[in-house]
């Protein structure tokens, strides 16, 4: 027999891949599970508020922010809400979060808040951990996003400078591997993982409906993640070296364009 939260989490996936919407209520009660609960009721979140939903799940999300849930949820739950658009806190009952000790907490209210039209009259300008590389970009690349321009978005708009420009319309993919070096697949570390990023590129460009950018169309870029040991100094923000071997989390970009945004998805402790 399997544990309840199993079972849930598999009804969860059937409900996603059936496309059928849940309702919005339910959804944010089950949002109390793990992580892999979570997860499944992320697939189901994106098909019911797709399918029209959207009011009543900003509704229903509101209700459980406001109710006290633990970190994690509460995290979750207000990534849901950005990631689709949904405004269920104003600005100021996000603002104590924003400065919260809790990690999770404190960056799902930057990435929340950067989506908010008055949302950069409560983020912070600085980080709580100034050393920790990925957060400091993290805050930055919310105050690119809040407020164009503004001082605080600088290392943002550093860590982005070469990036091939983009037409005013089309779609972004990007991709994001561990170890490996993408412009030798299957060479050394690289393994698999850069084969496979790789060629999945190359099959995204081939459709047609991403563009092709210069020189196969991928953009490689090394970023700071979240994980154990020393945070990575300054130089991890330098666009990537094809000719430099050396640890890391490598990017690939297959081209394409769409509006500006705040993308984090980088998973903890890798």
């Amino acid at each position: 027999m399997l544990p309840p939260e199993d079972l849930l989490t598999a009804q969860l996936r059937r409900v996603a891949r059936a496309g059928v919407p849940a309702d919005p209520w339910w959804l944010v009660q089950v949002s109390r599970g793990g992580a892999l609960q979570r997860s499944a009721l992320a697939q189901a979140w994106d098909v019911t508020v797709r399918s029209g939903l959207g009011g009543e799940a900003a509704a229903a999300l509101r209700s459980r922010l406001l109710s006290g849930p633990p970190a994690p949820e509460w995290a979750h739950l207000l990534d849901l809400a950005e990631s689709h658009g949904l405004s269920p806190l104003t600005a100021a009952e996000c603002a104590a979060a924003a400065h919260s000790r809790d990690r999770p907490v404190r960056q799902a209210a930057w990435r929340y808040l950067s989506g908010l039209r008055d949302g950069a009259a409560v983020l912070p300008e600085r980080s709580r951990t100034p050393a920790d590389r990925h957060e400091a970009l993290l805050l930055s690349a919310a105050w690119h996003r809040s407020a164009p321009g503004h001082p605080a978005g600088e290392e943002f708009r550093r860590a982005v400078e070469g990036l091939p420009a983009v037409r005013p319309a089309g779609t972004v993919v990007a991709q994001s591997m561990m170890l490996g070096r993408l412009e030798e697949p299957g060479a050394g570390p690289s393994g698999g993982m850069s084969v496979l990023v790789r060629a999945l590129g190359d099959a995204l460009t081939a459709t047609g409906r991403i563009a092709r950018g210069p020189d196969p169309g991928h953009c490689g870029r090394r970023r700071p993640v979240p994980g154990a040991g020393e945070p990575p100094g300054p130089g991890a923000l330098a666009p990537a070296d094809p000719g430099a071997r050396g640890r890391g989390r490598s990017g690939q970009r297959a081209r394409g364009a769409g509006r500006p945004g705040l993308v984090d998805h980088s998973p903890a402790g890798t």
